[in-house]
């Protein structure tokens, strides 16, 4: 059997395209050329003849039979799609969320938002959707243990595209143990309200919260989780003057992240005193199952820059969202000055279910933070104490509750207690009520004050050591050997390094530019932080 037959027989043959339209398996045939090719394809014009009915293939580098089945693959897909169009297809696209043109002012030309590596079967994959279509279909048809888990949702679309039968957990055991879809009682849309900490919260932040079954039960905060996208910004934005500038132009990248609920409680509403306000997510399983797909392959390999007002945690989740809906229930995401998050919400309100009611529901229960609450019952406790006064006939008892300081107010609280202890009055309650509220509310933030200056004394230790270490260095840094300062360079990691003076950096960032502890292909070691 000659070398084309063999390709041939290894792309096409052995039921590889069942459930495939005939047109898509019927009348090819591949040719092996020689000399290695990249991925065993060349370039764009050199991959079929005129008719685009013969294939031409290469061997690889490292001259696998099994990569000349993918090239194969990758070749029909790609000349089959110049009849079908299926690269352009709006669901493909969202994948790795290729942008046409003047999709935003700042990057007004053609491009893949998706700039994770990790997002792409091939470099080639990059060059255009026609391209990442054609080499994830080898990777859908042909995958690698690897890639059996990295691109669920483009193996999705191969599979609602051709008709082709398709489960998610036995393609990739991993999904199921992550997902627990059966465990799953609702998916939330969260949005964490607007504070003025930074500019990027000033609108707030939108998220996915997933509610297990049972949610009234004693566990479910623990076993609640979380996915947002984030701005990578390092903690950029209490100390670099350029945080503004670079969250607006995109000099950050995007990318989710999965926490416990949990922690995100603690972030926003202890930490950051904003109340949560959550809207419930009416999906059919079918469409939360495609909204897991896409969340696990987004968490694997997907990274994008991050806009401010642009491309940020809002309009990136309605993609998300939109990624597990019919092309005709897609969420409008509009914005004049910015895609912000509630502007978001209006477009999930405003976007049909399956049964033609709004896709978002407000939920009632609000995660109210304590200063929140704290707000609230001021409001409260300020009419029962002018009920209080009107019956007393004085205010005095209650002016020391109001006091900056905790001792003043533990005297208010002892001598007021001794005023109202005959008192039969409803405003009673309601004033020991609201006060503990407000007494919980100011405590939080006492102790969240303490342990930043805690926080803040351990960083200022850390920096004086670090002064003293980079005082005992060697005056020569090129005396070192090689070997022991890229173990310096591990053990101390990136911020320490670029602290360090001109003497030491010289040594440890080689001539070529590469860093000790990272590859020359640009791929991390161990001595980079993520």
């Amino acid at each position: 059997m000659s070398p084309p037959t063999i390709v041939a027989a290894l792309a096409i043959g052995a039921g590889l395209f069942d459930g495939v339209p005939p047109t898509v398996s019927a009348g090819w045939s591949v040719v092996l050329r020689p000399g290695p090719e990249p991925f065993g394809l060349a370039g764009d014009d050199a991959i079929f003849d005129a008719e685009r009915r013969e294939l031409y293939v290469h061997p690889t580098a490292r001259g696998h039979p099994e990569d000349l089945r993918r090239a194969a693959i990758a070749a029909l897909f790609y000349a089959q799609d110049a009849e079908y169009a299926w690269s352009e297809d709006p669901r493909w696209r969202a994948n790795n969320a290729w942008r046409g043109f003047f999709s935003t002012a700042l990057a007004p030309l053609p491009h893949a938002a998706n700039r994770a590596r990790e997002g792409y079967v091939a470099p080639r994959g990059r060059d255009s959707p026609r391209w990442d279509f054609a080499t994830h279909a080898a990777a859908f048809f042909a995958p690698t243990r690897k890639e059996r888990c990295r691109g669920l949702s483009q193996a999705r679309f191969f599979a609602d595209t051709f008709a082709l039968a398709y489960d998610p957990a036995e393609r990739c055991p991993e999904f199921g143990r992550w997902a627990r879809l059966d465990r799953v009682g609702a998916v939330e849309v969260a949005l964490a309200a607007p504070t003025t900490t930074t500019i990027g919260s000033m609108f707030g932040h939108l998220f996915f919260r997933v509610v297990p079954v049972g949610e009234d039960g004693p566990h479910a905060l623990v076993e609640s989780r979380t996915f947002s996208f984030v701005a990578d910004t390092h903690f950029a934005s209490r100390d670099d003057p350029l945080y503004v500038f670079k969250g607006i132009f995109g000099g950050y990248r995007a990318r989710m992240v999965e926490t416990t609920f949990l922690e995100t409680y603690r972030l926003y509403v202890v930490d950051e005193d904003r109340d949560i306000v959550r809207f419930r997510l009416r999906l059919t399983e079918d469409e939360r199952e495609r909204l897991f797909e896409r969340v696990f392959t987004v968490l694997r390999a997907f990274a994008t820059d991050y806009y401010f007002f642009g491309q940020n945690c809002a309009s990136l989740l309605v993609e998300l969202v939109n990624g597990a809906l019919l092309p005709d229930r897609r969420v409008h995401h509009p914005g004049a000055l910015g895609k912000g998050p509630t502007t978001a919400l209006d477009g999930l309100v405003f976007a049909r279910a399956h049964d033609g009611g709004p896709l978002a529901v407000r939920v009632e229960d609000t995660f109210a933070s304590f200063l929140g609450v704290a707000r609230e019952a001021a409001v409260r406790r300020r009419r029962a104490e002018a009920a209080l006064e009107e019956r007393l006939g004085t205010d005095a008892p209650f002016t020391r509750l109001h006091a900056a300081s905790p001792s003043l107010r533990a005297e208010g609280y002892r001598a007021l207690s001794e005023v109202l202890r005959d008192v039969d009055d409803p405003a009673v309650a309601e004033l020991v009520d609201a006060s503990v509220r407000i007494e919980t509310a100011l405590s939080a933030r006492d102790n969240r004050d303490r342990e930043e200056a805690d926080l803040e004394a351990r960083r200022a230790g850390q920096r004086a050591l670090l002064r003293r270490l980079i005082a005992r260095l060697p005056a020569r840094m090129d005396a070192v050997a090689p070997e022991h300062t890229e173990a310096l360079a591990r053990a101390l990691g990136d911020d320490v390094m670029s602290s360090l003076s001109d003497r030491c950096r010289r040594t440890i960032f080689q001539p070529d530019g590469d860093v000790a502890g990272v590859a020359n292909d640009g791929r991390p070691t161990t001595s980079q932080r993520h």
